[in-house]
């Protein structure tokens, strides 16, 4: 019976180092700090304690009679184990619907029946369920050795990163090259930035052919016709990062966006090509947000001049990404988040650059919310002043101008820090008003038509320019690493928002 007791205690422990040793498996292991581990270990040894205290609690008050603690505690601490995989588990649930209340509900209560099934079971067959947790974690420790021992031998030989591609479009990783004294990527992601073109007619601009020669007397190439593979940010992102597609019109639905931006950056516990073609290269990458999405770090992303307790903080709060805990951690406190860290960096890049790193800044304009006046300043007022759609087109308008003169200024600076830093300036999309506006200038469809220029090394100039999205990081990887990646043929693809019926499919535009 003591050593039942021993046992139990000890497999409740493991419970909690379980979930670190499966996140130091060899992809995370060369990338992860020792103070990193550090803070992950340090916040599964406070739920720990406040799991055994709370279980303490209800036991000597309402369940001394009815089952042993030891028992009691080893449930406690395998639902907490399982609750690692809740958003695993409700993903896999058959809803349409992204962080629906319905979903969510419904998750947590099949949560609580497998508690109840735990306590049933445990009762009746304490023994078996005793040395299947110890073989488990037995299985568990032998694992993260194994891959202690081959992570060397993992690093020089294996070359497609741990799991095998399955989206034939991702660009292949074992031909990549790694040059450590390459230039840097810089990708200015204006959202919603629509072309000169369609700007012109809806006279948001007073001349397309001015503001081209404007761009070309600083060396920046404009790119007529560009296109956009998909209408949506979360999709336009993913495959510009990743340089593929990541659904098309045979992909299996979708019910959530955690496989596409910004969730593959902020999963790291999940191996993606992005992430592969940042190993393979060695590249450091950046990441500028804005209000809707600010930088977290991880083992992939670095943060600029972030605040030191929000490092330590959005540091464990992605070790919970899939947890049902990471609803108490996205309860961030506002003051932490830097909503304008995207323009103010634009504005001001001041850091130490260095050599082959990518940097990702995602500005949340032009399109709403609006919060850049005519003389450029951020006005947070102008929102709440809009009446109608010629405002909107104002206020859009003045974002519309200022962040392409930011722009260029900013590529101005880059380029003199060093003559090999390639620097895009796009959309993720383009942008549309109402119907009627749009349809009497002639501009349907005009999410599919984006803003694109660009500033290269003179020794790409002969390369050819990428006409969409997702062949722009391969143009990217081409010329920063003299590498010979094929683009893929420019495909479009209609998506849909959450409350649209088909939501989760896209369907290839004509």
């Amino acid at each position: 019976m003591i050593f039942n007791n021993k046992l139990s205690y000890f497999l409740s422990i493991s419970l909690f180092i379980i979930p670190i040793l499966n996140f130091l498996n060899r992809i995370n292991l060369p990338q992860i700090t020792t103070q990193e581990i550090y803070l992950i270990s340090t916040s599964q040894f406070f739920f720990f304690v406040a799991l055994f205290l709370l279980s303490q609690l209800i036991h000597y008050f309402f369940l001394k009679k009815k089952i042993l603690f030891e028992l009691f505690f080893l449930i406690n601490s395998l639902i907490f184990f399982l609750l690692f995989f809740f958003q695993n588990i409700k993903s896999l649930l058959f809803f349409e619907k992204q962080n629906s209340f319905f979903d969510e509900i419904t998750t947590l209560f099949i949560f609580i029946l497998i508690y109840f099934l735990l306590i049933f079971l445990f009762k009746r067959s304490f023994q078996f369920f005793l040395r299947f947790l110890f073989i488990f974690f037995l299985f568990q420790v032998s694992y993260f050795i194994f891959n202690l021992i081959t992570i060397k031998f993992y690093k020089e030989n294996d070359t497609r990163a741990y799991t095998k591609t399955i989206n034939p479009h991702d660009i292949n990783i074992s031909s990549l090259k790694k040059n450590k004294q390459s230039g840097n990527i810089f990708f200015i992601i204006l959202d919603g930035m629509m072309t000169l073109e369609s700007a012109e007619k809806l006279k948001i601009i007073k001349s397309e052919k001015e503001i081209i020669n404007f761009l070309n007397k600083d060396g920046i190439k404009y790119k007529k016709n560009f296109l956009v593979n998909y209408d949506q940010t979360y999709l336009s992102l993913a495959s510009l990062l990743q340089g593929s597609y990541p659904v098309n019109e045979k992909s299996n639905r979708y019910r959530t966006r955690k496989d596409f931006y910004p969730f593959l950056l902020l999963n790291q516990k999940k191996n993606n090509n992005f992430f592969e073609i940042l190993r393979k290269t060695e590249k450091d990458f950046f990441w500028l947000g804005n209000s809707s999405m600010s930088c977290q770090n991880n083992i992939y992303i670095n943060c600029i001049k972030q605040d030191k307790k929000l490092k330590f903080f959005s540091t464990i709060s992605l070790f919970y990404f899939d947890s049902i805990l990471i609803y108490g951690f996205n309860f961030i406190p506002k003051e932490f988040v830097n909503k304008y860290e995207s323009i103010n960096f634009l504005n001001k890049p001041d850091h130490n650059f260095r050599k082959n790193e990518i940097y990702l800044l995602h500005i949340l304009n032009p399109h709403p919310p609006y919060y850049l006046d005519k003389d450029c300043k951020v006005n947070d007022s102008l929102m709440s002043k809009i009446k109608n759609t010629s405002m909107e087109v104002k206020y859009y308008g003045y974002a519309y101008n200022c962040l392409i003169d930011m722009s260029r200024k900013f590529t101005n600076k880059i380029s003199n820090l060093n003559d090999d830093n390639l620097i895009f300036i796009m959309g993720d999309h383009g942008w549309s008003f109402d119907h009627k506006t749009m349809k009497k200038n002639n501009l349907e469809g005009n999410r599919f038509k984006t803003f694109f220029s660009y500033k290269i090394p003179a020794k790409c100039k002969n390369f050819i320019e990428p006409n969409s999205v997702a062949n722009v990081i391969r143009f990217a990887l081409n010329c920063n690493g003299n590498n010979k990646i094929e683009y893929l043929e420019d495909l479009q693809f209609i998506s849909f928002s959450e409350e649209n019926s088909n939501y989760g499919q896209v369907f290839l535009k004509n």
